[in-house]
């Protein structure tokens, strides 16, 4: 190290020596505390990575019709996190009741779903022509499965069931 960063430490030391009396030597610190240090950021980078899905209906309830059917409602599916996900299918399970249910698959119907980005879940097609058979409780169930760097597979379930509005219309709510 140069003289003139030897010089500027003495200096230090003699104010530091000045103002509080003393110059206090710097303690260790242990090497758990490092580790320790470690094992957190690796666990909040693996959170704040690792993608995650949320998926929730439009709010398309049409006021001067409050008979719409909640089954002509989209989905919108959005990844939450900063990792592009791809191979992206869903699994799509109507029960209307009694024994009454339609059940579909997409594969691959979306290109890589990047951060933030949001499309449509495919699933409100199939049910347009059954919305009028439906009893007063009706549910689907939504798999949605993925790849993470196109390697490791995952699968995300959303559940929602059917509710009437104080206006008649309806709405889907989601079962967590």
């Amino acid at each position: 190290m140069s003289k003139w960063f030897h010089g500027f430490v003495a200096v230090l030391k003699r104010v530091l020596k000045w103002l509080y009396g003393y110059v206090a030597e710097p303690k260790r610190v242990p090497g758990w505390f490092y580790g320790f240090v470690a094992v957190v950021a690796l666990m909040v980078t693996v959170f704040k990575l690792y993608p995650w899905l949320t998926i929730y209906p439009r709010d398309l309830r049409d006021i001067r019709d409050p008979y719409a059917s909640p089954y002509a409602t989209p989905f919108d599916v959005t990844n939450d996190r900063h990792i592009p996900i791809t191979s992206v299918t869903a699994k799509c399970v109507f029960d209307f009741g009694k024994g009454n249910h339609v059940a579909m698959g997409y594969d691959k119907f979306v290109a890589p779903l990047g951060r933030e980005h949001t499309i449509a879940a495919p699933c409100f097609h199939i049910v347009a022509g059954k919305a009028l058979q439906s009893t007063n409780r009706a549910t689907i169930t939504m798999e949605i499965r993925y790849r993470v760097l196109g390697i490791f597979a995952r699968s995300q379930q959303f559940r929602f069931h059917s509710d009437r509005a104080d206006d008649g219309s309806w709405y889907w709510v989601y079962d967590g």
